[in-house]
């Protein structure tokens, strides 16, 4: 039974399914040629590089197998043609089989297992240098007033939410800030600009700025500082998809 992609909205994960299924049918199994004919792969593992991402899949798949044992990736990779030599992927089925002591039938529900695996490894753990990334640049505009620019940026196979930003203090709780969203596109990527910036008051005791970030993917926070901001402890945390920049005026009660 062929392994397919299901639900007419696919996911990052889905997509890498659907690619390497592709690869597994073709001659020539898993080369550069292939992924530079997979975009979703080149753009997660190598920022759409198809020698980057062929490279990376290396590094990150004997990284994988030094820990974890899989027989399903190992009749997946025959499938693909990288370790096994054949023109078909009936024929590389066959040759694994020979090797292990299985069936065809029992390998190729090895394989399918194994792509799904590769599929869900390299939709999430393996992304490196395409995880969605949100930038705060955080000034300070005044004695008082500080402000926070957010940008979004995206790649364009992964399916992020909008950003979720909060303002939190000891005079109110605060409330979801609605922004207008400029977006700007680029190859492999999509970059939101979130406007107006956020406005922090600063003759608070507590100041903190909570933003959440939903999606495909865990987002990597980038927090940059400009201005002089020795009259505050400042802290940044973050946990999955949330992010906290905290300020605390010192010397006061």
């Amino acid at each position: 039974m062929e392994v397919t992609s299901d639900g007419p909205e696919q996911t990052v994960e889905s997509q890498v399914l659907d690619e390497l299924m592709t690869i597994r049918k073709s001659k020539e199994g898993f080369t550069l040629g292939a992924l530079a004919a997979s975009p979703v792969i080149s753009q997660l593992l190598g920022a759409g590089d198809p020698l980057l991402a062929y490279n990376t899949f290396k590094e990150r798949l004997f990284a994988h197998l030094r820990v974890e044992e899989s027989m399903p990736i190992e009749a997946a990779l025959a499938s693909l043609r990288l370790t096994a030599d054949r023109d078909t992927h009936l024929d590389r089925l066959v040759e694994f089989g020979q090797q292990r002591g299985y069936d065809q039938r029992q390998v190729r529900r090895y394989s399918d297992r194994g792509v799904r695996e590769l599929a869900r490894l390299i939709s999430g753990h393996w992304v490196t240098v395409s995880s969605p990334d949100l930038i705060v640049l955080v000034s300070r505009t005044g004695p008082e007033t500080a402000e926070c620019a957010i940008q979004a940026r995206e790649p364009e196979h992964v399916e992020m939410r909008h950003v979720n930003v909060t303002v939190l203090s000891d005079e109110h709780e605060g409330e979801s800030i609605d922004f207008d969203e400029v977006f700007t596109e680029l190859p492999g990527w999509l970059i939101t600009d979130h406007l107006p910036r956020v406005v922090l008051d600063l003759t608070a005791h507590a100041c903190t700025v909570v933003i959440v970030w939903q999606g495909e993917l865990w987002p990597k926070f980038t927090v940059r500082w400009i201005g002089d901001f020795s009259t505050h402890a400042i802290g940044c945390e973050t946990l999955g998809n949330k992010l906290h920049i905290s300020f605390e005026a010192v010397g006061t009660q």
